[in-house]
């Protein structure tokens, strides 16, 4: 994501990327071959091109590539003359006093049901709309929002972009009398609302990973964690920690002021140069991607012994990292990665921005998260037909879903924790930079240590995600 300062979005930024630095470990072999190859170019004529890595196998089921078979659609625009279908949507975008976290979200949803209008008819012919009810100076103003769309009947179900305030109000004033689909949870009642869902991974399952990763593929023996010692971060850090602990592998936890220049210090505190691994979460400012990068630099860190953020690949400081080049480290996301490695799906959903002018957007993770959330919640709408369309039915078609999700992991399992009932998604991929913009997804779809999923699975609903 780009993330648009720091402090109030803090907590919520962690349910997004982790940035880890993985030190003092045997690098992870990453040989990639490319290839080039044509994918469907979204729906209309033509077609694109992109460097694919050979080494990157084809999901269960194949690349997602017609997106208007995945959004059970038909191809051509929808009829303007019809009734639209709507999805109440609210998000924080720029223009206010709260600080988004991702103020492009709203521009990417109505890219994703521009194309869905254009072409794959929109829901049954009718136009897909966005209710809009934007959430831009306080929590309060969630009050209005969830009133909007209850006394709306036209609106079966709610939709959330990057709503870090107004969530919590409008889930508790809607109280499951409509469904709300959300791609990324920024608040711990999203997990827990009544008949809320989370496409994408949530929690400590943005970070429970990276010590599958760590022990798997790094072969580490310990783990050495620092952070931003920001309010609320402590708890994401804590999720690497007690994952790195279930996994067999010793933990020490350090903060670091995050108006620092020099990270050296914190890195060995927390034992770096010596410890099996150093994971090192939410790094994203700008000021500390590179106090970080430098810090490994100078204590002689190999940077194929690095998973950090991807965010920190900022182009206002490329030419100030070592090398003037980003980093060549490791990073997890929750999603696909589709975009950041170039295979067909992700040439695919390049090509369908591009439509609009947003092609040099396929890279922003808002983007692509926003338009495989729309284009699920577009295919559950398609899926039931617009003159059956009702709340109640498209809570019991996302019960019997199971994907794939559009940019999304091939792993999907709503209501798998019951702590978490919202919860849909429980994983990471894993990816390598391999400089000159070119990314390698190195792992398969991972999940956190086995005996942390069964504590995870003996938690009672209401519970929190552990945190070490």
């Amino acid at each position: 994501m780009k993330w648009r300062g720091r402090g109030l979005g803090a907590l919520a930024r962690a349910h997004y990327r982790r940035g880890i630095a993985v030190l003092g470990v045997a690098a992870l072999a990453t040989a990639v071959a490319t290839t080039t190859s044509s994918a469907a170019n979204a729906g209309s004529s033509g077609s694109a091109t992109a460097s694919v890595a050979a080494a990157t196998p084809a999901p269960p089921g194949g690349f997602i590539t017609d997106f208007v078979k995945y959004v059970h659609g038909k191809a051509g625009p929808a009829n303007p003359k019809l009734a639209p279908a709507l999805i109440g949507w609210s998000s924080n975008n720029s223009g206010g006093s709260v600080i988004s976290i991702g103020p492009e979200a709203s521009a990417a949803a109505q890219v994703t049901v521009s194309w869905i209008n254009k072409y794959a008819g929109g829901i049954g012919g009718h136009p897909l709309v966005l209710d809009n009810c934007i959430v831009l100076n306080a929590e309060e103003e969630g009050l209005a929002c969830a009133q909007k769309f209850l006394n709306n009947p036209a609106v079966k179900l709610i939709s959330f972009g990057a709503l870090s305030v107004g969530a919590a109000t409008i889930e508790q004033t809607v109280a499951g009398k409509k469904p709300i689909i959300i791609g990324f949870a920024l608040n711990a009642s999203d997990v827990t609302a009544k008949n809320t869902s989370i496409l994408f991974g949530v929690g400590g399952f943005q970070g429970y990973e990276d010590a599958t990763f760590a022990k798997q593929y790094m072969h580490a023996k310990s783990c050495a964690v620092i952070y931003p010692n920001e309010a609320g971060l402590n708890l994401q850090a804590g999720y690497v920690d007690l994952a790195c602990k279930y996994a067999g592998l010793p933990s020490k936890l350090v903060p670091f002021d995050p108006t620092t220049s020099d990270l050296t210090g914190a890195l060995t505190a927390a034992g770096a140069t010596k410890a099996g691994a150093t994971i090192a979460p939410l790094v994203t400012a700008p000021a500390n991607c590179l106090a970080a990068a430098k810090a490994i630099a100078q204590l002689g860190i190999k940077p194929s012994q690095v998973l950090w953020y991807t965010q920190c690949q900022q182009p206002t400081i490329k030419s100030q990292y070592p090398g003037g080049d980003y980093p060549k480290y490791y990073s997890s996301i929750s999603q696909s990665g589709d975009a950041l490695i170039n295979d067909p799906t992700g040439v695919a959903f390049q090509s369908a921005l591009a439509k609009f002018g947003h092609g040099q957007d396929a890279g922003d993770d808002w983007y692509s998260g926003i338009f495989g959330q729309v284009m699920t919640i577009a295919q559950f709408m398609n899926t039931i037909g617009y003159s059956k369309l009702t709340g109640a039915a498209v809570e019991n078609t996302l019960k019997s879903w199971k994907g794939p999700l559009l940019l999304g992991g091939p792993n999907i399992n709503c209501g798998e924790y019951k702590f978490e009932p919202g919860g849909c998604s429980d994983g990471n991929y894993f990816f390598q930079y391999q400089g000159n913009g070119k990314w390698a997804r190195v792992s398969p779809w991972l999940h956190p240590p086995t005996a942390l999923i069964a504590k995870l699975k003996s938690l009672p609903p209401g519970s929190q995600f552990p945190s070490g």
